[in-house]
């Protein structure tokens, strides 16, 4: 987001007494250039940012962090106690001690470096059979768009029948898709195993878009 879109974002909040979710699920993963600036350093007082270890550790860690308004906090700590949904003591403690002791900071390094492999690997890949993918240079997954929901279906099912799980795009949507795609994630395998299936994928993709017809009218 711009930065005159941000400030305009916070005078807005300020003045409709809005309280702005800052999801930053994977904004320690970005490749090409430093983090994005955090829109609570810019509004700590309407801003409830989140951030989670699922993608720079594991989703089984069930560990996060919020940063927000000190009665939103009590707000949250609050529900958490009447209802005992909570992560794990000891995985907020081994969290803890990995930022204290600057593991944290050494594992990311590693984690970037990785997974900026891996994503020139796949990128590379689409590229050379004329696929491009939309997103920045960033986080842990590509989108190849499609002309259609029938071209989508088609990728999926095919993915599956070969061995493949695919996400489509249309799982994302509240109401008719507007936009029909693959979400390509490249960290729950190995590279090894990334190598192997990428000319399947990009086989898969590009017979749909050979084959299926943008849809008129519908969904």
């Amino acid at each position: 987001m711009a930065a005159a879109n941000r400030v305009a974002l916070v005078e807005r909040a300020r003045a409709e007494g809005w309280l702005v979710i800052e999801d930053d699920y994977d904004g320690e993963l970005r490749y090409d250039v430093a983090p994005l600036p955090l829109l609570v350093g810019l509004a700590p007082d309407v801003v409830v940012h989140l951030g989670t270890t699922s993608k720079i550790f594991t989703s089984t860690l069930g560990t996060g962090w919020l940063v927000a308004p000190p009665d939103v906090v009590s707000a949250v700590l609050s529900l958490r106690e009447r209802t005992g949904i909570g992560p794990s003591a000891a995985g907020q403690r081994v969290l803890i001690e990995l930022a204290r002791h600057g593991d944290l900071g050494r594992h990311l390094r590693r984690l970037r470096r990785e997974l900026s492999a891996r994503r020139e690997l796949v990128v590379g890949a689409l590229d050379a059979a004329g696929l491009g993918v939309l997103g920045d240079d960033a986080g842990a997954h590509v989108v190849v768009q499609l002309p259609s929901a029938a071209a989508e279906r088609q990728v999926v099912e095919a993915g599956r029948a070969a061995g493949i799980t695919l996400d489509g795009l249309a799982r994302h949507h509240d109401l008719r898709p507007s936009w029909h795609g693959i979400a390509i994630g490249y960290t729950a395998c190995s590279r090894l195993e990334l190598q192997s299936v990428l000319p399947v994928l990009v086989r898969l993709l590009d017979t749909a878009m050979t084959t299926a017809q943008p849809a008129h009218g519908s969904g």
